[in-house]
């Protein structure tokens, strides 16, 4: 079946390869940039329903959402002391876009006395985040919330891109809110990984009998966009935000699910590793002064 759709890459209508076809649609490459993306296209208020859902907010990703854990809030901590190396911090505005229950913000605020603003989708993440942490949080998308130009310092987005309708109208109304010379921090999980690579391999083996795997690990319900470095930094430049960091790093396996599943994956990712084709990918963009 020909799939014919716009890149939103390249701007033109291509007709795509299909990489798997899972519950929810197909999964789509483009063959001039290689963006991967779900097929047909769902709109942002269908995606906003999928985040609502308790089954995502109590996703076993999330267990480690506790701020008492040393080692949950290290990892905040040296986050915040990469994106802001070199920069006054104290005072300084801070945007977390898809915040959740806010940890991000919370030890931003108590530990760099930074002033912190965070936006989600899901009514429940944010009522916590204001009722436990005592933060600002706003819900909605951030491309339809009408919030000052050039407003924030740093912009900081955690796994979020992936799950937007539209990651350029996204990444525009980012630059709009940065201030000259402030940054944005993504990450995002790296489709070259080689356990993609693997995935795809058991889908053309096995069909559909590879699906439960490929659902739950690697193309889940929640994700729209799946981006390689070379297409998430086209998509950041061609917002007009200057890349000054990219890099592949590692999932943590200690924050795997499953003793068999993590016996399973180390050997895979010291592969990864060795190959430079790691599971995650991380980018910090400036706006130029």
């Amino acid at each position: 079946m020909a799939i014919q759709t716009l890149c939103l890459l390249c701007k033109r209508s291509m007709e795509m390869v299909e990489l798997c076809r899972p519950s929810f649609g197909s999964i789509v490459r483009c063959p001039r940039c290689g963006l991967v993306r779900v097929f047909p296209p769902r709109l942002p208020e269908q995606l906003a329903r999928l985040h609502n859902d308790p089954e995502f907010f109590n996703d076993p990703y999330f267990d480690k959402r506790d701020l008492s854990q040393d080692s949950f809030v290290a990892k905040k901590r040296a986050l915040l002391n990469m994106l802001t190396e070199g920069c006054t911090v104290k005072g300084a505005r801070i945007l977390d876009i898809g915040c959740d229950t806010g940890s991000l913000l919370t030890v931003a605020r108590d530990e760099f006395g930074m002033v912190g603003l965070g936006v989600d989708v899901s009514h429940h993440a944010a009522r916590i985040a204001r009722e436990e942490y005592g933060l600002q949080v706003l819900v909605g998308q951030i491309t339809e919330l009408k919030l000052p130009r050039a407003s924030f310092d740093f912009i900081i987005m955690v796994d979020v891109i992936e799950h937007v309708a539209d990651p350029a109208a996204f990444l525009s109304k980012v630059y709009q809110l940065l201030r000259n010379g402030g940054k944005v921090y993504i990450s995002t999980s790296e489709h070259d990984a080689l356990v993609n690579t693997i995935g795809l391999t058991l889908y053309r083996l096995l069909g559909t009998r590879a699906l439960g795997l490929l659902e739950k690990k690697l193309y889940i319900p929640y994700h729209e966009f799946y981006f390689t470095q070379a297409t998430l930094a086209q998509l950041v430049r061609q917002s007009g935000l200057q890349i000054v960091h990219h890099a592949k790093r590692e999932f943590p396996i200690s924050d795997i699910h499953g003793i068999l599943l993590k016996l399973a994956l180390a050997p895979i990712f010291a592969v990864q590793r060795f190959l430079g084709r790691q599971t995650l990918q991380e980018l910090v963009g400036i706006k130029a002064l």
